[in-house]
């Protein structure tokens, strides 16, 4: 178990592959439709997702993960409606208190 540990392949609660879901949320400008009309709004999405994190050493660690997302939201300036879904990735590298 201790040579897993400093291999970074568990038992400290922040190595191991994943799967997650859950909401999230952004916010920004996209432009609507080829035309030069911008439209700030606050989309909220529903995602799956799977992932791996690792240790490197005693401090750091990596974690990258890739999923889906599923969005709807309303274009307020001309009253449409738009459901998109999206694949999207993430890596980070972090340190560990």
């Amino acid at each position: 178990m201790n040579r897993r540990m400093r291999l970074g392949k568990g038992g400290n609660g922040l190595s191991g592959n994943y799967i997650s879901a859950g909401i999230g949320s952004e916010y920004g400008s996209e432009e609507v439709y080829f035309r030069p009309i911008f439209d700030f709004q606050n989309r909220i999405y529903s995602f799956v997702s799977t992932g791996i994190q690792r240790t490197l050493g005693r401090r750091l660690y990596y974690d990258l993960n890739i999923g889906f997302r599923y969005a709807s939201r309303t274009v307020s300036n001309l009253d449409l409606r738009e459901t998109i879904m999206e694949v999207y990735g993430n890596a980070q590298i972090g340190v560990k208190f």
